[in-house]
């Protein structure tokens, strides 16, 4: 694969999961306003503050793991088949 569209899936992915990942802190701070607007439970405002923390974490792990799949040219494997 030549390096040039290595370099431009990299960056696709980054950008991708940089989105994903404003989108969450969006759904945070817009979650966190509304928990100081009223009286939640304390499971319900741990739900709000984890859920986007946990899926922030899942997609930087997926893009860490797809990074390495596009380096070692894994990406390309799959093309034969």
């Amino acid at each position: 694969m030549k390096k040039y569209h290595k370099r431009r899936m990299i960056i696709t992915a980054v950008i991708i999961a940089a989105v994903f990942i404003l989108l969450m802190i969006f759904y945070f701070v817009i979650s966190f306003w509304g928990i100081r607007s009223g009286g939640f439970p304390i499971w319900i405002i741990i739900g709000m503050i984890l859920i986007p923390l946990l899926v922030c974490i899942g997609v930087i792990t997926a893009l860490v793991q797809r990074i390495k799949e596009i380096q070692s040219g894994e990406e390309e494997a799959a093309r034969k088949y």
